[in-house]
């Protein structure tokens, strides 16, 4: 009975905490949007956190690199689909600034963000096109 009970507790413990991730842990895992939103999560409860603040400069430039980067090489594609996956990056970044946009601290540490609002128009017109010829080849 005592070792099944201390079976739960240890279950239970281990449980919280990897369910307890910080920032720092996601962004050394190359988790750059994760790493934000726990950065975001802990400013807004405490806009006077260092080690948040230090993390949310370093994940979001990383974030915003990579997914750059990955436009840069979907634009690059000759996928009929990049468009759907150029449309889920700008939205990605768009999750980004707009985390950015509702916590005054965090604006703070990495400034005011653009949103890719014209791109994904532009974007879901190009993939309803590519979408429509292809089924205008059957």
């Amino acid at each position: 009975m005592k070792t099944t009970l201390l079976r739960c507790a240890i279950l239970a413990f281990t449980i919280v905490a990897a369910g307890c991730s910080t920032g720092k842990k996601a962004f050394e895992k190359g988790n750059y949007d994760q790493a934000v939103s726990l950065a975001v999560n802990r400013l807004q409860k405490d806009p006077d956190n260092d080690k948040a603040i230090r993390t949310l400069k370093q994940a979001y430039q990383f974030a915003e690199e990579e997914h750059q980067t990955r436009i840069k090489e979907i634009s690059a594609s000759a996928d009929i689909y990049r468009w759907e996956y150029l449309i889920n990056e700008y939205e990605r970044l768009n999750a980004l600034a707009e985390s950015i946009r509702r916590c005054p601290a965090c604006r703070e540490v990495v400034g005011e963000k653009p949103k890719y609002v014209t791109q994904i128009t532009e974007a879901k017109l190009k993939a309803t096109e590519a979408r429509y010829a292809q089924v205008s080849n059957y």
